[in-house]
């Protein structure tokens, strides 16, 4: 969920690798609902935590799909294109629109 990255390596028995990484693009995120800033909040298909979203964990950047569950079962799906630094949005559980701030 905060991304995965891959690389192959080959390591002959009785030999030592180093191998230097480097740093993962990541974005904070910050996420409310209205009128009622509870639910539970899915990226790509994976449990995150509930609402509200306070920047606490970083997510790789590019884009996501979201999907945030009110307390009432209404359901908000939407992509949020991640960027390094701050994002806010705002979950209309009324309307089923996602705002940005």
């Amino acid at each position: 969920l905060r991304g995965t990255r891959e690389e192959k390596v080959t390591i002959r028995t009785g030999e030592e690798a180093s191998l230097k990484v480097a740093a993962f693009p990541a974005g904070r995120v910050f996420l409310y609902g209205k009128p009622t800033n509870d639910g539970k909040v899915m990226v790509d298909g994976s449990y995150l935590e509930d609402l509200p979203l306070n920047g606490t964990t970083p997510l790789a950047t590019g884009t996501h799909e979201f999907v945030v569950t009110g307390p009432t079962g209404k359901r908000v799906a939407f992509e949020w294109t991640i960027r390094g630094g701050e994002q806010t949005r705002v979950v209309d559980f009324s309307t089923g629109r996602v705002e940005a701030h």
